[in-house]
C-alpha cells in the first residue's frame, strides 16, 4: 500500500532520502490508521492490533534515536517533553488496540477519534522545521 508520504518520496524530483526514526514510525502509524479505517468501514477490525504492534516496535527505534541525539524535537522543546507526550499518545494507541482485539467496532472508531486528535498538537509542538533552501 502506498502511503502519501511514500508516494511523495517516489514522485519527488529529488532523490528519496531515508526517513529518520520518527518519520519511519509515522509511516507505520499512517498505515495502521488506514487499516483501522478500513476495518471500521467493513465492520472487521481484526487486523488492527497487528498494524499497531508494528508502530509499537518502531517506538523503540525512535527512543534510541532520541537517546543518542540522532533525532531532536523542534528547537525550544525538550526530548523529555517529547517522550512524555509520546508516552501519553501510545497509551491512547493501547486503548485502540484493546477495543479492536475485542472486535468492538464502535469502541475502536471512538478511540481512533481520540488518537488522531493528538496528532496536530504533537506535530505543531515537536516536528522540526524544515531546513531553509
Amino acid at each position: 500500500m502506498l502511503t502519501p508520504l511514500l508516494l511523495s518520496l517516489i514522485l519527488s524530483a529529488e532523490p528519496a532520502k531515508t526517513p529518520n526514526a520518527v518519520q519511519a514510525e509515522m509511516v507505520l502509524l499512517h498505515e495502521a490508521i488506514l487499516v483501522t479505517l478500513v476495518g471500521i468501514e467493513t465492520g472487521n477490525v481484526e487486523a488492527v492490533p497487528a498494524a499497531f504492534h508494528k508502530v509499537h516496535a518502531a517506538k523503540a527505534v525512535t527512543e534510541q534515536a532520541l537517546d543518542s541525539g540522532a533525532w531532536k524535537p523542534k528547537a525550544g522543546t525538550t526530548v523529555a517533553a517529547f517522550k512524555k507526550q509520546d508516552q501519553t499518545f501510545h497509551q491512547e494507541l493501547e486503548k485502540l488496540v484493546k477495543a479492536a482485539a475485542k472486535k468492538d467496532v464502535p469502541a475502536t472508531a471512538k478511540q481512533l477519534g481520540a488518537v488522531i486528535t493528538g496528532c496536530p498538537a504533537c506535530h505543531t509542538k515537536f516536528k522540526p522545521d524544515p531546513p531553509a533552501p
